[in-house]
């Protein structure tokens, strides 16, 4: 016989006994419960009487009853398992559909991102779009949906999106951060600073608080920027510039307050300029108001503060430009030479003594321009400072004017020469000379206060 027919007939035998064993236990336990209920009713053969309520009574034998009580309780408790059985049952359904869902649209998801990240807008957007209709309450997928849009060029429907989201969670830092680029981007500021201060509200942080002080500063609102960078000094923010800007926004503050009290002005000015940190712009506001009065030293003084403190000459120049004016060209050159000592070196020292240079020559003091120039020339020769352009023209343009006052007019011609091959901008090639016709050399004329 093929071991197939026997394996096959095996397990019908195996099949058969089960059947038979399972027929037994039933009969089994048919028989207990007869059994159960019998000896029952033995031992309970006396009628008893129930009131059901209403008047009506049952009386039947204790045992029929105490049977009858227990078949309704066994009854009782299967339906309500069945019960309890299918709300389980209908919970995991919607849970495991839940999940379903929510796979679905994170696959959907990363499948936006990813034509975001590539620059696909138009089919991003379309991706977003249908996720947002999936899924209206979703923030997330709502501001990647103006992301998409933005990226698209729809700067105004971007924004409309926001605001929906905005509407369904007012507080969202992100769509308040969002809402701010695209107002600023469709030159909205008013709008952008408002939302910066809802979220400044909501969550103070640092960004938040730069950009309100920013925008608020533009847009003249000046006691705002001032708020805002108060609240930045709270928060803890380090910024390279910080107490120049809170100096700036303070002048500001004082020139609007106190324009039509020149009096006033000043008394503030010089509580301002006190201070342990200040502004460069508030000491040369402050220089004006003295200059106007006839206090030609104090103006230069704080003039020279301000070129002092920020490393730019041309705060010296205009002090020195002051003793021209009052036909005192001596302490003009003592105010350029002591500025010039005192300025950082580096940048700052070239600058000054180029500044220097200009001023020599325009005292036909052709002699002492030169020799300022050749200690400017080694500063250039410097690492850091040979590649800078801007610095390089400007001593060109200038040792070309002294050799043409010092009538080296081949030297001269020979810078004009270098800067024409440059190919400087046509301002420096302006102040190029008429070499031919023997003019003299065009004299800068320092700027005035």
């Amino acid at each position: 016989m093929p071991n197939s027919i026997k394996i096959n007939m095996m397990g019908a035998e195996n099949t058969h006994g089960c059947q038979m064993l399972t027929r037994i236990n039933r009969l089994v336990l048919a028989l207990l419960i007869v059994g159960i209920a019998s000896y029952i009713f033995v031992l309970n053969p006396n009628p008893v009487t129930v009131n059901m309520g209403g008047g009506e009574v049952i009386t039947a034998p204790l045992a029929l009853i105490l049977i009858s009580t227990f078949i309704l309780g066994l009854v009782f408790c299967t339906l309500f398992a069945i019960f309890l059985g299918a709300k389980a049952y209908w919970r995991e359904r919607q849970f495991k559909e839940k999940e379903r869902r929510r796979e679905q649209i994170h696959q959907a998801m990363l499948r936006a991102r990813s034509l975001l990240a590539a620059g696909e807008w138009s089919k991003s957007r379309e991706e977003w779009r249908n996720l947002v209709q999936r899924n209206p309450e979703d923030i997330i997928a709502r501001v990647e949906y103006s992301r998409a849009l933005q990226g698209d060029g729809d700067l105004r429907e971007a924004l409309k999106v926001l605001d929906a989201a905005r509407t369904a969670d007012p507080t969202n830092v992100e769509v308040l951060f969002q809402a701010a680029d695209l107002n600023l981007k469709l030159g909205n500021k008013t709008a952008a600073v408002d939302n910066l201060a809802l979220i400044l509200y909501h969550q103070p942080n640092i960004r938040a608080a730069i950009m309100a002080r920013n925008l608020s500063e533009e847009l003249g609102r000046i006691d705002d920027a001032l708020e805002y960078q108060l609240l930045l000094s709270k928060l803890g923010a380090v910024e390279e510039n910080g107490h120049e800007i809170q100096e700036r926004i303070k002048l500001k503050k004082v020139e609007r307050d106190f324009a039509e009290d020149r009096e006033r002005l000043m008394a503030e000015l010089s509580k301002l300029v006190k201070g342990s940190h200040p502004y460069h712009a508030t000491l040369v506001r402050l220089a004006e108001l003295e200059q106007e009065l006839g206090n030609i030293d104090e103006a230069v003084k704080l003039l020279l503060r301000a070129s002092k403190l920020s490393g730019d000459p041309t705060y010296w120049n205009r002090a020195a430009a002051l003793w021209l004016t009052q036909n005192q060209p001596s302490r003009a050159i003592a105010v350029g030479k002591s500025a010039t000592l005192e300025s950082t070196p580096g940048r700052d020292r070239i600058r000054s003594e180029l500044e220097l240079a200009r001023l020599y020559l325009s005292l036909n003091m052709n002699d002492e321009a030169r020799s300022v120039l050749n200690s400017a020339e080694r500063g250039l020769e410097a690492p850091g400072i040979k590649a800078d352009q801007e610095l390089g023209r400007a001593f060109l343009i200038l040792r070309g004017q002294c050799f043409y006052a010092l009538g080296e007019h081949r030297e001269s011609s020979k810078i004009w020469q270098q800067l024409s091959e440059s190919k400087f901008n046509q301002q420096a090639k302006s102040t190029e000379p008429s070499i031919a016709t023997g003019s003299a050399a065009p004299s800068p004329t320092l700027s005035t206060p």
